[in-house]
């Protein structure tokens, strides 16, 4: 059966000059699409690149609750701090009814379970009993051919462990700060950091671990959507999300990210190569904390990026 076609990236480099004069040598992708074996893509067709997120603490975050997420929800903005977190109202597909998204990039999944079984059919082909259609085109006549199994490729019983692997990833310990990331630490908070990178979340009953219940967690994030500016637009709406919309990232484990990875790269497509050229693709709702951090000197700047680094 053919591939779809082949994917590449160009990278665009540019310049950009901030507000204290700080000129920042950044990157921008472009997705290259060639040897389409099923004809050109159909008109309106939208694409947008992905880097993989990181998927530990997920079973902490599934274990607070909705109405602390409506909560730090402010999409008008009634404490005018300029930000607008709102939530995303997507489809429990098990459920059959609407429900509040807290996973995905766009926040797009209403639980661990098919956040799970999504990343399965959508990223390698396995169905499921919440997916259990193979996401053929109409154009795609080989696979539309092979034989449908009488059952999912995952049985609910393997399904349901995998949920339960992933949802018990722990996040890692904080590391000990220094003056140095203690100091970032509170700049962190001071120019605003902290208004969508919530430090502090309380989880609710967590399944099969009811001592979680209740406990203070740490996640830097506030699970909801927020408008990040014109430059981070993939332009695609996912539910209430529209293309310049993207869930607050949680933070923890961020500065473990070079020994997972040789050469880590942060943002939803993996433009920023290291922590100060993400803060600086910011924009939106976090703008002014973007121009903040752009008007520290040096040695404040590396004291944020110092703390973000013991997360």
């Amino acid at each position: 059966m053919l591939g779809e076609g082949e994917a590449s990236v160009r990278w665009l480099d540019e310049t950009r000059t901030f507000p204290n004069s700080t000129r920042v040598s950044l990157r921008r992708p472009q997705l290259v699409l060639s040897h389409l074996h099923y004809g050109p893509m159909a008109q309106g067709t939208m694409t947008s690149l992905r880097i993989s997120p990181a998927i530990i603490g997920l079973g902490l975050l599934a274990a607070v609750q909705d109405d602390t997420l409506r909560v730090l929800a402010d999409p008008q903005d009634l404490n005018h701090d300029g930000i607008r977190g709102r939530l995303n109202h997507v489809w429990d597909w098990e459920a059959n009814q609407t429900a509040v998204g807290r996973f995905g990039l766009k926040a797009n999944q209403p639980n661990l379970r098919q956040e799970v079984a999504a990343a399965l059919i959508g990223d390698m082909g396995i169905t499921s009993k919440v997916f259990p259609q193979q996401n053929c085109t109409a154009i795609e006549e080989d696979c539309a051919r092979v034989p449908a199994s009488q059952r999912p490729e995952i049985g609910d019983d393997d399904l349901a462990t995998l949920v339960d692997y992933v949802g018990a990833i722990a996040p890692p310990s904080r590391r000990p700060a220094g003056s140095q990331e203690a100091h970032g630490e509170i700049l962190f908070n001071k120019i605003g950091c902290a208004g969508c990178h919530m430090p502090t979340l309380t989880a609710g009953p967590v399944a099969n671990a009811p001592q979680a219940a209740g406990v203070d967690i740490h996640p830097y994030t506030d699970t909801l959507l927020h408008d990040m500016g014109e430059d981070l637009a993939d332009g695609g709406p996912d539910f209430e999300a529209n293309g310049r919309d993207w869930r607050t990232a949680p933070l923890w484990g961020i500065g473990l990210a070079p020994v997972v990875v040789e050469h880590p790269t942060y943002l939803h497509d993996g433009r920023a190569r290291d922590l100060c050229e993400a803060i600086l693709w910011h924009g939106g709702e976090a703008a002014n904390a973007r121009d903040a951090f752009a008007r520290l000197d040096v040695t404040d700047r590396e004291a944020v990026i110092a703390f973000l680094k013991i997360l």
